[in-house]
């Protein structure tokens, strides 16, 4: 009987002691090492929860906007051209006035050219006249008329080019 009981109960016995010793030491690394996982199954969790509610907000805020889009896309519509029409007016303006200068410059180089072309005219004309009197004199008179006319004529002639800044 010894032998049965030492053969059949010994084997268990120190698988027992051996579980025993086991626990004693590694119980606490091991629950320990059970916390950390749990605190970090935990955390991992608390993270997925929070990024759900945050994918949920956004999907939310994107279903909202997409049944705002047709007024949204309205809307910038609206405002674009509305600043289309204020830049337009701006141009419009800008051209105006640009042309209104222009048509100043040309009014005010339209009349320099005028009072140009007069004076010129002015001229020509004294000096055409002076040309024809002097020819028609010349031709009207006799020798010792003409000395005598001439002499004072030309005189009066010079006084008047002198005059006229001819």
């Amino acid at each position: 009987m010894g032998n049965w009981f030492g053969d059949m109960f010994l084997p268990y016995l120190n698988f027992l002691v051996f579980v025993a010793i086991l626990v004693y030491f590694a119980k606490n690394p091991l629950r320990e090492l059970a916390r950390k996982r749990n605190d970090s199954f935990e955390s991992f969790r608390a993270k997925a929860l929070a990024a759900k509610k945050e994918a949920e907000s956004r999907l939310e805020d994107v279903q909202r906007r997409l049944e705002n889009l047709d007024a949204e896309i309205e809307n910038l519509k609206k405002n674009a051209i509305a600043e289309a029409k204020k830049e337009a007016s701006v141009i419009i303006g800008k051209g105006r006035l640009i042309a209104q200068q222009m048509l100043e410059d040309a009014k005010r180089s339209g009349d320099a050219e005028v009072l140009f072309l007069r004076q010129r005219l002015k001229e020509e004309i004294a000096k055409t006249a002076k040309e024809v009197l002097v020819s028609r004199l010349q031709s009207e008179f006799t020798e010792k008329q003409d000395e005598i006319f001439s002499s004072l004529k030309i005189a009066e002639l010079s006084e008047w080019e002198e005059v006229r800044g001819t």
